[in-house]
Order: structure tokens, then C-alpha cells, then sequence
């Protein structure tokens, strides 16, 4: 053991000898260690997946990144596709809460602020407008763009 993993001879350490008794001293210090910091489970996984991020904070919220957002978009829109089509699919697809339309679908109508999920959608529309992945036309329709896709403009 001394070779293989360093561990400390003589006197130097005072924990468990036997491999039984120092997994067990393991399992406690690590569940210990999982309890104290639970909630960073959501902030260490949401950040990795591009959920979390500090866009216009200095505080972490649950916010899309640039990266996720442009992913999304590569990954599931060929052709222009109107805005409300495109968080539908979302919804769909990967159970994305994003516009009030679903919202509703997920939660009641007392449930939630309708107000709340169009000022959020209207953001997610703005971001993605000043990413040039999304394109507002004369008759007020939303486009989604990918533009990698064949016979983008």
C-alpha cells in the first residue's frame, strides 16, 4: 500500500486499517460531503448542460446559454421555421418550458402568470434575434434560421 497509493506510514496516519473499515469511512465522508452540498447538484449539471449561466448577473440562474441556444437551433431546425413552431418543438422534444402556450400545457391556468412566460418568451426572442437565428418579418411572424441549413439566407 505504501508503494502503490502512498499511504503514510508509521504513526503519521490514525484512520481505518483494514479495507472493510476504510470503505466504510469512505461512504461516510463522502455522503457527508453530498449532504453539505446537494444543491450545487442542479448548479454543477445545469451550468455542464448549458441551462445555467450568469447572462446579465453576477448571480447563477436557470438561463440558456448562447452555446445551447445555437445548438438547439443546428440541431433541429432545417428550414426557417416560425417562432412558435420552433418552442413547441422544444417542448416536445426535450420538455422545455418556454412560451406561455407551454406552460399551459404543464401547468393549470391558476398555476402560473401568463404575463410572466410571454415577457420570457419576448426575451428568448430578442436573444436569439441578436444571435442572427431568428428573423422578424413585415407581417409580425418570427422566424427561426438555421444558418448552416441548406438554402439559408
Amino acid at each position: 500500500m505504501v508503494e502503490a497509493v502512498r499511504w503514510p506510514e508509521g504513526d503519521d496516519y490514525t484512520g481505518a486499517h483494514e479495507p472493510i473499515e476504510l470503505l466504510a469511512a469512505f461512504k461516510r465522508a463522502a455522503q457527508s460531503r453530498h449532504r453539505q452540498h446537494v444543491a450545487n447538484v442542479h448548479r454543477s449539471y445545469g451550468a455542464g448542460a448549458g441551462l445555467v449561466s450568469k447572462r446579465g448577473t453576477t448571480q447563477l440562474r436557470y438561463a440558456p446559454t448562447d452555446a445551447l441556444l445555437k445548438t438547439l437551433i443546428l440541431a433541429n431546425v432545417d428550414v426557417r421555421m416560425d417562432y412558435s413552431e420552433f418552442l413547441a418543438l422544444l417542448f416536445d422534444r426535450y420538455g422545455l418550458v418556454l412560451g406561455d402556450h407551454e406552460a399551459e400545457k404543464v401547468l393549470g391556468e391558476d398555476e402560473f402568470d401568463r404575463k410572466s412566460f410571454q415577457n420570457n418568451s419576448a426575451r428568448l426572442e430578442r436573444r436569439l434575434r441578436t444571435l442572427g437565428m431568428l428573423r422578424r418579418l413585415s407581417d409580425a411572424c418570427a422566424y427561426i434560421e438555421n444558418p448552416l441549413a441548406r438554402g439559408a439566407r
